[in-house]
């Protein structure tokens, strides 16, 4: 009784019970030499078997989009495919769901070197790649181990790296040369930090020590301001507490009044065609001062002018005064003027004429307050 081969179903005679039968050629040999053509690859003129007309076993082709193949079961990926690692080879894939979480393996079809798993858990992860050799870019773990290998630093060092600076931040061209203008860059800078701030600071501490001692230095100076009166805080930026040292009060400023905190009645008299300082009066209190003094022109012809200024520590500063007698006419005039002084400051009077007869001075000079003060 014939039968049927279990792999090829080829069909077989029995020549115990089928010996007798006539011989038919298109049953007993072309029907089989089909399946065996159909079934099997080809064989190349090397005598190998040529993957490429290897016949496909029964598995699910895929179509479109690789994302939408979440079903268990084993499938043929041909090229195009979308969200394959390269829509330029073929895979045989075997896809394992559990509940919400799909795996999805790829095997190389034509390259049986390629390999590459994913998963799926809301979304889709990148491919994993487990290839062997390189293919479409894809290194593998060899090439990969070599390329760290000692033997390959020389290849792989800092100066034969090159650096792309499409910004033109750097003047180097590799990423030694690039690393030791950022050293050079940062040492800087903390030098430069580190003068400014001073002792405890120093040029080898890290940028963040340098922050902390700027941060010690804030928190003491707020600290010192409120025990002045002027409530501070260390989180305040350090031009708001340099702008409170201002406001702290002594106790003893001056204000303008009436009160005479110095006075004289001495002459002095001018030919200078120039400012010249005739008195310097030196204030030992910081406040704001009423400063009094008087012009004074003899009555000679033709008419002549006097001019006078407060200057503080040797800069002109109140206003320029003068006067101008008329002709035969003599003239006196008093000019009051506010004016605000550190300690120490000196207060001075200066006087010029145009004169070249008869009287031209500055005179009276009296320095005001609000309360009887000590000079010195």
């Amino acid at each position: 009784m014939p039968e049927n081969t279990p792999n090829l179903d080829l069909y077989l005679k029995n020549p115990v019970t089928d010996g007798a039968d006539t011989f038919n050629i298109e049953t007993m040999l072309n029907e089989n030499f089909r399946k065996i053509d159909e079934k099997t690859a080809r064989v190349g003129v090397d005598g190998k078997l040529d993957p490429t007309q290897r016949a496909e076993p029964a598995l699910i082709t895929v179509a479109g989009d690789l994302n939408t193949y979440k079903t268990k079961g084993s499938y043929y990926v041909p090229t195009g495919i979308l969200n394959t690692p390269f829509d330029t080879n073929s895979y045989y894939m075997q896809v394992y769901s559990d509940g919400p979480l799909v795996l999805q393996i790829l095997y190389g079809r034509v390259n049986p070197n390629l390999l590459f798993m994913r998963r799926f858990n809301s979304t889709w992860s990148e491919w994993d790649n487990y290839s062997k050799g390189i293919t479409n870019g894809i290194t593998s773990r060899d090439e990969f181990d070599a390329h760290k290998a000692d033997d390959a630093i020389d290849a792989h060092n800092a100066k034969s790296i090159s650096v792309v600076d499409v910004n033109a931040h750097f003047t180097g061209t590799n990423v030694e040369t690039v690393l030791e203008e950022l050293f050079t860059f940062a040492n800087s800078g903390k030098t430069d930090i580190a003068s400014v701030i001073g002792s405890p600071a120093t040029s080898g501490d890290t940028f963040t020590q340098l922050k902390t001692h700027i941060q010690t230095s804030k928190n003491d100076l707020a600290t010192n301001l409120t025990a002045k009166g002027q409530t501070s805080a260390g989180t305040e930026t350090l031009d708001a507490l340099v702008d409170k040292v201002l406001t702290i009060s002594t106790g003893s400023e001056i204000t303008t009044g009436e009160f005479n905190f110095y006075s004289e009645a001495v002459l002095y008299d001018t030919t200078s065609l120039t400012y010249e300082k005739r008195r310097t009066v030196t204030l030992n209190l910081m406040g704001t001062y009423r400063i009094e003094f008087s012009l004074e022109l003899a009555g000679f012809n033709p008419p002549q002018t006097v001019w006078g200024r407060i200057y503080k520590n040797g800069v002109p500063y109140g206003i320029e005064r003068s006067i101008t007698n008329v002709a035969g006419t003599g003239l006196t005039t008093i000019f009051t003027e506010d004016l605000y002084f550190e300690e120490g400051d000196t207060c001075e009077f200066w006087v010029k004429t145009n004169g070249t007869v008869g009287t031209r001075r500055i005179k009276n000079i009296k320095i005001k307050t609000s309360a009887i003060y000590s000079l010195s």
